[in-house]
């Protein structure tokens, strides 16, 4: 669904959030929120046999459908991303990609991603967000409320999904409100950068 909504689109999303990373070989780097595991395979592909890649999810469903892609290189465990069950200053690098909305409670989620990242590591958030020109928000607006619920019902027989949707993106702070988040909890360098007249954004930040 997340391709035939985005046209593809995501995925070109996706690798650039894991650039900002920057990662090597032989670094530790975790999913929060992996899902299927799209982009720990990308941080796999990077970090080589000699490094480490997981996905955290806590949706088991999503974890199994990930496990039967075999993808290499890429390590599955299931916990709750407001209480990740790894020790402190565990990974050299952390991803999340449409899945901090989700969150109950957000800062939670990156107090939590900034604890078990080490000193000097690298985080990106990869999420949804209000396009900037006015006109182009209107039709993505119209997409959004209009035929992308009707689109997933269709195909998955969940309308409801899809009508929940943009409404968590609606409520998703805005950049400016995230970096602001992100600078309360500690982190530094923190960047934006808009995708698709601001469909998406990545956050980029360092501990």
């Amino acid at each position: 669904m997340n391709t035939i909504l985005s046209a593809g689109i995501h995925y070109i999303w996706k690798k650039k959030a894991i650039k900002t990373l920057m990662s090597k070989p032989e670094n530790r780097v975790l999913d929060v929120c992996g899902g299927t595991g799209d982009m720990a395979c990308l941080s796999a592909s990077i970090t080589g046999e000699k490094g480490i890649s997981v996905v955290y999810d806590i949706n088991w469903k999503m974890i199994r459908q990930g496990r039967q892609k075999s993808l290499k290189g890429v390590t599955f465990v299931q916990g709750d991303a407001e209480c990740i069950s790894f020790p402190d200053e565990s990974f050299d690098a952390i991803s999340i990609g449409f899945g901090i909305r989700n969150l109950t409670h957000l800062e939670t989620g990156f107090k939590e991603i900034f604890r078990v990242l080490k000193k000097g590591g690298s985080m990106c958030c990869l999420e949804f967000s209000k396009p900037d020109n006015t006109f182009f928000r209107f039709l993505y607006d119209f997409y959004s409320f209009r035929l992308m619920p009707l689109i997933g019902g269709l195909i998955t027989g969940s309308k409801e999904a899809y009508t929940a949707f943009p409404e968590s993106i609606r409520a998703f702070p805005l950049p400016g409100e995230l970096s602001l988040i992100l600078k309360k909890i500690g982190f530094k360098d923190i960047k934006i950068k808009k995708l698709t007249n601001g469909i998406a954004v990545i956050h980029s930040a360092r501990k």
